[in-house]
């Protein structure tokens, strides 16, 4: 079988790991145990055209940068050039684009004029905040679409759209190495994300201000980048954190997972995920989380799902005050199970 991915994004190169995880996951454990031939087009990143290998696929980047306007055009236009010399090579079986946006319908015109299963992951906030593009795919004959969670299904199905299938993500053992971390947890309350409004950081700020209070010798960890990155900075100075909460901007994905299991608990505000991979990174480092009602969200004893956030404080500040040790380990999804529900898509 020849698969050709469709993607926005894509490694730029076998350290880049902190790119897609959960792409990297599948892609990865469905090159090395149940597809021949896998060839990647990311469509804007990485930013140079060179052809390489990513563990065992032929990786070509197209480079758009996320280019606006008439360019854009211009770019899918190459991309479809490049799709057709691709097949005249090596004949493509499947195409499976990821987001149901420009990458579905690059995948659907193709797939249409040369007569080619296509599979589409709908992997963000694509029915959540629907742009014109998910108006334009919604007018055309529909691919079988897959979604990662209820929530999700649920987003999709007000869209005016029905799911196909219910896919999860899972953690592939090859590239997430679970140790024993630091058994006595010094960082109490971690934040990982995107420093965006979404993401809503300032509330976690306000939360570890508030618990802060009453665990004087707190300690918080911030990472990730985007645009409030430096308002958050001021905002940490501003409500008096400066020795409490550390932003440590964007990491690799091994040192954020190398800060995760040295955590207690996740704090994760977001305001909508269609999945929550990092939900999954914390369950395999046996850190309680505490989350609204997004993605694959569930009340347990170690995760605790709350509605507004005097909930979230007052989860917290419970979880804190009866720590004793890391709750066990639970990763949850099986990634070879997931690559072989794929595979009944791909073949059907």
């Amino acid at each position: 079988m020849h698969l050709l991915i469709l993607t926005p994004g894509f490694p730029a190169n076998e350290q880049d790991d902190s790119c897609i995880p959960a792409l990297q996951s599948f892609v990865y454990a469905l090159k090395t145990n149940h597809v021949s031939s896998v060839t990647i087009i990311p469509f804007h990143y990485p930013f140079f055209n060179e052809q390489y290998l990513w563990k065992g696929c032929r990786v070509h980047p197209m480079n758009g940068a996320n280019v606006g306007s008439w360019k854009r055009l211009w770019l899918w236009l190459k991309i479809i050039k490049q799709i057709g010399r691709i097949h005249k090579v090596n004949p493509i079986n499947v195409i499976h684009s990821f987001w149901y946006s420009e990458c579905a319908l690059i995948g659907h015109l193709v797939s249409r004029s040369k007569k080619i299963n296509h599979i589409t992951t709908a992997m963000g906030q694509e029915f959540y905040r629907p742009t014109w593009m998910q108006f334009l795919l919604k007018r055309l004959p529909q691919p079988r679409v897959v979604v990662l969670s209820e929530r999700q299904k649920k987003s999709m199905r007000n869209f005016g759209l029905v799911e196909n299938q219910l896919i999860p993500w899972a953690l592939n053992p090859l590239l997430f190495n679970v140790n024993d971390g630091d058994a006595s947890r010094k960082i109490d309350l971690i934040f990982i994300g995107s420093m965006i409004d979404g993401k809503r950081p300032e509330t976690f700020l306000r939360v570890v201000q508030r618990l802060s209070g009453k665990f004087p010798i707190l300690r918080a960890v911030m990472i990730g980048g985007g645009p409030l990155l430096e308002v958050l900075r001021e905002k940490v100075h501003d409500l008096g954190l400066t020795g409490t909460v550390e932003l440590l901007g964007e990491l690799s994905r091994g040192e954020t997972i190398d800060q995760l299991r040295c955590a207690k608990i996740l704090l994760h505000p977001s305001d909508y995920e269609s999945f929550g991979f990092v939900y999954l990174e914390a369950l395999c480092c046996g850190t309680l989380i505490v989350s609204g009602p997004t993605g694959i969200a569930w009340s347990s004893e170690t995760w605790k799902v709350v509605d507004n956030e005097e909930e979230m404080l007052n989860a917290c500040d419970h979880l804190l005050d009866t720590w004793t040790t890391a709750p066990v380990r639970d990763c949850k999804y099986n990634i070879d199970e997931i690559c072989r529900r794929y595979l009944t898509l791909y073949s059907a």
